[in-house]
């Protein structure tokens, strides 16, 4: 399966629809944004919360003014984890939350920027969060919260990167994403929205034998280009796709730039394995499932689509023994894996 006090008359003095001029150099529009490209790809294919487009010009109109007034041209270590840090609280302030649950991860940023129906015991389960509960200072409780993960964080800090010049790029490593960016001095600087500080490679253990393997292959702790992240949001505002040409031309798109991404491999396989109109394409569907469980060997939401796609092609006795590894190897879905497992025994397509 797949609150910043700035004073609302600084905020907005001087902005106009294409950038805003920060002391002599000039910064680029929103518009010009990977997410906001995406988002607005995703307003043509899909349904969004009609506030969406203003909010994400907000927050990142606001986390680009906070980051270029500590340095318009960071060149070392310490000015750029100044400036990430800033970036950082900035988004804090518009209540984003990390999702405390797998199951809650948005897939776009469209998703992310749905205001959230929760209060009372279930927001304060979400407050309770490791990952949130040290920024619950910064969070506004009279205002609406919004669930906001790696990858759509990643996105933020990118198109902020874009608007000042800096060459911020998206990183995947198994099951996450993270920023990285290389400094003029030679020096490399990793964050992680989700937990708002330096990515170290420790964290997901990147000696790991898996992880040397996957970096052999290309596949692992590789920071994109710009074309590659666009193609990359761009594809999982396909997946989100109403229409399934739609749906299939943001996904070629996306696997056309980046073929090896484990996470556009399980995305294009997942949307052939669940559309009765692309049953020729089954074994492409089987094929890209296969490349992306390789790289994660016991995700569950990996296993799902690769059962998926062999039922679609024909394989149901592999498809359900394929399934109950998924459904044992769930994080919060395994109600939907047996879902699933239902359709699969009775011929249906897999949802």
């Amino acid at each position: 399966m797949p609150r910043e006090n700035l004073g609302l008359s600084m905020i907005f003095l001087a902005w106009s629809a294409t950038g805003f001029t920060n002391g002599h150099a000039s910064v680029g529009p929103v518009e010009a944004t990977i997410a906001y490209e995406a988002l607005e790809a995703e307003v043509r294919v899909s349904e969004v919360h009609p506030d969406a487009l203003k909010l994400l010009q907000t927050v990142l109109d606001r986390a680009t003014r906070a980051a270029a007034r500590v340095s318009r041209a960071p060149k070392s270590r310490a000015e750029a984890l100044a400036v990430l840090l800033t970036i950082q609280h900035s988004l804090e302030s518009h209540n984003f939350l990390q999702p405390a649950n797998e199951a809650d991860w948005p897939i776009t940023i469209g998703d992310a920027l749905k205001p959230l129906q929760i209060a009372g015991a279930q927001l304060e389960r979400e407050l309770a969060f490791p990952d949130n509960a040290r920024r619950r200072e910064r969070f506004d409780m009279s205002a609406p919260f919004y669930f906001v993960d790696c990858d759509t964080g990643s996105a933020f800090f990118i198109s902020v990167g874009q608007r000042l010049g800096w060459g911020i790029r998206l990183v995947n490593v198994q099951k996450h994403s993270f920023v990285q960016w290389n400094l003029s001095d030679g020096s490399i600087v990793q964050w992680d929205w989700t937990q708002g500080a330096v990515f170290q490679d420790s964290d997901f253990s990147a000696k790991s034998e898996l992880s040397v393997n996957l970096s052999r292959r290309g596949v692992y702790m590789l920071g994109m280009e710009a074309k590659q992240s666009r193609a990359y949001f761009l594809g999982l505002v396909g997946l989100n796709a109403k229409k399934v040409q739609d749906k299939m031309r943001l996904l070629e798109l996306a696997i056309g730039q980046i073929p090896n991404d484990p996470i556009t491999q399980n995305n294009y396989a997942w949307a052939i394995a669940t559309s009765s109109e692309l049953r020729t394409k089954s074994t492409l569907a089987v094929s890209n499932a296969l490349a992306a469980l390789s790289a994660a060997p016991s995700d569950g939401n990996r296993a799902d689509t690769l059962a998926c796609a062999l039922a679609a092609d024909g394989e149901k006795s592999l498809a359900l023994a394929v399934q109950d590894y998924a459904i044992k190897h769930s994080s919060g879905q395994a109600k939907a894996f047996q879902e699933n497992k239902r359709r699969i025994e009775a011929n249906s397509i897999c949802e």
